[in-house]
């Protein structure tokens, strides 16, 4: 059987898309040539694992393999289970003396109606004397008092600790949801090149279920302009990451396998924008220089700044690599851990552009989805005429141009001949008589309205 480790978590690398994990570890070479990492997220990349180590020994060969347990791999799961385990046995226990309670107060209620019967009669013979009976009377209502007592105490506890059992239970769920029960083990098998000696090791490898991206805060004073740069890291590997050496890295491992190509750049002078004047929100005032109004105001005159602490920047060839200044620890199911990377005080020369909205009615009110396109004397645009609800279909609701209640009489436009559209439609539907005078429909006991000019 290998030696296990003890090899704690000392630096994360943070992606885009994936995360190195870097462990630490030293033991002795007491005849001991096998060495194994256990612990670790079973869903690691075999690929990826790296074994590097310092001392009078040579690594053989490393192997990986994915062990099945009963139990939950991650200790603080696992003594998250125990309690529970021992929560479970107290509230067991104080079940157990709440029936007993029970027990004893329906002993005590029925010994007390059985005795008060017995007692009414050894009265009522004169067999019993008074004092007697109120004796045990009151040491029965005594213990019944006691045992009732008793039981609303214990009742209360245990309601209690099965609030506390719901609350173990909902943070073991979400545990779970983050950890997994089984687990991988990384075994290093060494040759030593001298008994006694101390060496060390370390073990890197990747996982998925890890990512960062970068966020903006930007803060606008009158023509000063604080932008804050920060790192939002979400983790969801089933290990937490105690406070380490942690880095933010803009590269791809294993991603690239061919040249990208690139998205063309077009490139114009710039064309100056005439700047407008920026107006309040209602029932607001405009900040000085523009921008959205703060709650809070700058500090107070004498006070000095915060500092804040940013990260180091390295540039590779391909890649940017942020280092904050500060071990970081990011637990396991962490969304949007922020960390500060940069902050930088700008001044800016603010301008102004406004936009056209477009209106869904026109000028005169009306709105532009109608049935018929003439002129309005409302605005200069053409506007709609629309059937009123009492007219005949085919008639349209326009000034009436003739006092006559023919159907070409109606119009929609101002000294109508008969040869409108309306007039035409309205002829095709009411064709004339045998005696050749136009039918006159049948009037509604409401007529319709003229749209007014």
């Amino acid at each position: 059987m290998p030696s296990t480790l003890e090899a704690p978590i000392v630096a994360v690398t943070v992606y885009p898309h994936h995360a190195r994990i870097t462990r630490r570890a030293s033991a002795a070479l007491d005849g001991e040539t096998r060495f194994a990492f256990a612990g670790l997220p079973w869903n690691l990349d075999t690929d990826s694992v790296r074994v590097t180590g310092s001392g009078p020994a040579v690594i053989a060969g490393v192997d990986v393999a994915v062990e099945r347990h009963p139990a939950p791999a991650d200790a603080s799961l696992r003594a998250l289970t125990e309690q529970r385990k021992t929560d479970q046995a107290v509230i067991d226990e104080v079940a157990d003396a709440v029936s007993a309670e029970t027990a004893k107060v329906d002993l005590l209620t029925g010994l007390a109606t059985r005795s008060g019967k017995s007692f009414a009669k050894a009265l009522a013979a004169g067999t019993a004397e008074p004092p007697r009976v109120a004796e045990v009377t009151d040491a029965l209502g005594a213990q019944l008092a006691e045992a009732l007592g008793k039981r609303r105490e214990l009742g209360i506890r245990l309601a209690r600790l099965r609030d506390d059992l719901k609350a173990l239970d909902r943070e073991i769920e979400a545990k779970q949801g983050m950890s997994e029960v089984d687990s991988a083990t990384v075994t290093v098998e060494l040759e030593p090149e001298e008994d006694g000696a101390e060496i060390g090791l370390e073990l890197s490898y990747m996982v998925a279920n890890a990512s960062w991206e970068p966020g903006y805060d930007v803060r606008v004073r009158g023509e000063d302009v604080s932008l804050t740069w920060y790192g939002r890291i979400t983790q969801h590997t089933g290990e937490d990451w105690p406070e380490c050496e942690l880095a933010l890295s803009t590269a791809r491992p294993a991603n690239t396998v061919e040249v990208p190509e690139l998205e063309p750049w077009f490139l114009d002078r710039v064309r100056p924008v005439q700047p407008l004047m920026a107006r309040a929100a209602y029932g607001s005032a405009a900040p000085a220089g523009g921008g959205m109004p703060e709650a809070a105001g700058p500090p107070a005159p004498g006070a000095p700044a915060m500092a804040v602490r940013t990260a180091s920047v390295e540039q590779g060839t391909t890649a940017v690599t942020y280092r904050p200044g500060r071990p970081v620890a990011v637990p396991s199911g962490a969304q949007g851990h922020r960390t500060t990377l940069a902050q930088l005080e700008l001044t800016a020369k603010l301008g102004y552009i406004t936009a056209p909205a477009v209106s869904r009615r026109r000028s005169c009110g009306r709105p532009w989805s109608t049935l018929r396109s003439t002129r309005c004397g409302r605005g200069r645009h053409r506007c709609s005429t629309r059937r009123s609800s009492s007219a005949p279909r085919g008639w349209t609701s326009g000034r009436r141009e003739r006092n006559s209640n023919s159907p070409s009489a109606w119009t929609t436009g101002s000294g109508s001949n008969g040869s409108s559209r309306t007039a035409r439609r309205a002829r095709r539907r009411f064709p004339a008589s045998a005696n050749g005078k136009p039918r006159t429909p049948r009037r509604s006991s409401t007529t319709a309205r003229a749209m007014p000019s």
